[in-house]
């Protein structure tokens, strides 16, 4: 029973934490590109994705 808790743990809680980490630094970015200035949107995009590229091993 152990092992079942585990595995749902691991796909929906710490899973989707990371998916919800990774969306909303998105919005984040467009926001920033769109409102502030293109080149910090970018930035701020590419560090979301180098962090959802780390984060996935």
């Amino acid at each position: 029973m152990k092992n079942y808790y585990e595995y749902w743990y691991k796909r929906f809680i710490k899973d989707g934490l990371k998916a919800c980490k990774t969306i909303i630094g998105l919005g984040l970015a467009f926001g920033l590109g769109y409102s502030v200035s293109l080149p910090i949107g970018i930035l701020f995009f590419l560090w979301v994705l180098v962090e959802a590229l780390i984060d996935r091993n």
